[in-house]
């Protein structure tokens, strides 16, 4: 009885014990970049209810299909906004959650987009250029351009 009374003892502290170390590890990040589609849309961003980007202007690139304008990661606890120079334009506190409700306004239209971080830690925001549809993708390792 003893042994099983430790087991569980163990079993519901473990995830408490854990949770720290994943902030320390980095593993609380994400990262937002804003994909093709963008033609000098006026976007806002708001993640979990934060809202972290005010209207800024998202050009996509025709050859690399990402726009430069802006990003948004976390890290340390807090949530990022970088410009198209990786200055930081915002950093506001942000809990750590592994579901992500991201809010886009683009051009005054809103989409809602969901996100879990289980599935990758990595998110692309895409616009499709003809029928405005918004596309979320998340990968597991970083992005590279060749």
């Amino acid at each position: 009885m003893k042994l099983l009374m430790i087991f569980a003892a163990v079993v519901l502290c473990f995830p408490l014990y854990s949770f720290p170390n994943q902030v320390k590890n980095g593993k609380d990040s994400f990262y937002i970049i804003f994909g093709s589609g963008f033609r000098h849309d006026t976007v806002s961003v708001a993640v979990n209810g934060i809202p972290i980007v005010d209207k800024a202007i998202l050009l996509s690139d025709t050859i690399s299909d990402i726009s430069r304008d802006a990003s948004i990661h976390s890290k340390e606890g807090k949530i990022v906004h970088l410009d198209k120079d990786l200055k930081e334009v915002k950093s506001i506190p942000f809990p750590h959650k592994r579901r992500l409700e991201i809010i886009i306004t683009i051009n005054g239209k809103p989409y809602h987009l969901l996100a879990d971080l289980k599935r990758g830690r990595y998110i692309t925001i895409s616009k499709h250029w003809y029928y405005h549809n918004i596309y979320l993708n998340q990968y597991k390792k970083p992005i590279t351009l060749e």
